[in-house]
């Protein structure tokens, strides 16, 4: 990876009918997470997911654990912000002359409304892939419902139950805005505007990355949030060039963690709070346990 530290990942199955994000062991390791003590719940649904705009959601991924320090981070912009100022090896991702210009590109990709693009159709036309406008109706229903299958695991834990009740607002929320046609086009016409002006700082870079030859955690983030919506652009002929040609990172910084934990235990696991051949949730088939 681009900072070259081994880590573990536990992976959850996040789709109905598993939604393994909502199991009670999970939920309460994020709600020890500095961000459930910065941000207030969440109440409502604008399509984006940055937790300074939406609030904290404690049933949702990433998390990330520092074995080490103990400090559990369940945001991905503050993860990776994290992990960036933390981790001196490997490549600088946030290198101190452009740090501000930096994080300004990860704050606008981190606030694009990807969610809703995701969930929800253009209402000018569908432009997603069929599989996708396949599985997404009635989607927040079903989110609803293995919500409330968890509910009796909570054994009357106030602060899981009072999680469970904000998830619901939220995807009650979010079903309705994703019908909404007026809603939808300001969250397409913003999400255009934001890749329009990617295109524009890409188109003005003296190299391949956002920042010339230097590959940061921009090109990450921006990368990272393309793929989503780039589907509402598609046989659109006024698509941003963005769209298509996006950094995208090679191939290497794709692999997977160079140890494994019956090797060696890492200090970084992401989304559980240990790594180990024993799940932390009870849900998923022991198969399918331990992933390195």
């Amino acid at each position: 990876m681009e900072k070259g530290v081994t880590f573990g990942s536990n992976e959850l199955t996040i789709l109905p009918p598993q939604n393994e994000n909502y199991c009670p062991q999970y939920v309460r390791l994020r709600l020890r997470s500095e961000a459930a003590a910065k941000h207030r719940p969440v109440s409502s649904f604008t399509g984006q997911s940055s937790v300074d705009s939406e609030g904290f959601d404690p049933l949702v991924v990433p998390t990330l654990v520092d074995h080490e320090t103990g400090r559990i981070l369940a945001d991905s912009k503050a993860i990776c912000l994290y992990l960036c100022d933390a981790l001196s090896g490997g490549t600088d991702l946030l290198p101190a002359d452009i740090r501000e210009a930096v994080l300004k590109q990860v704050q606008l990709a981190d606030t694009t409304p990807h969610v809703a693009l995701l969930y929800g159709a253009d209402p000018d036309g569908d432009r997603r892939p069929e599989s996708m406008q396949a599985v997404m109706p009635g989607i927040h229903a079903h989110k609803i419902d293995a919500v409330r299958r968890n509910i009796p695991l909570a054994d009357g834990d106030p602060l899981l139950l009072e999680a469970y009740q904000h998830k619901i607002v939220k995807e009650e929320a979010a079903a309705s805005f994703v019908i909404n046609e007026p809603q939808m086009r300001t969250a397409i016409s913003k999400a255009e505007q934001l890749v329009t002006d990617l295109d524009r700082d890409l188109g003005a870079s003296t190299g391949p990355w956002l920042f010339g030859d230097r590959f940061t955690l921009a090109d990450l983030f921006w990368a990272g949030t393309i793929p989503a919506r780039r589907t509402s652009f598609t046989s659109r002929s006024t698509r941003p060039k963005a769209a298509c040609r996006c950094p995208t990172p090679s191939p290497r910084w794709r692999t997977s963690a160079s140890a494994c934990s019956r090797k060696c235990p890492p200090r970084w696991t992401r989304a559980a709070s240990a790594r180990s051949t024993t799940s932390p949730w009870p849900c998923r088939p022991a198969a399918t346990r331990a992933k390195c």
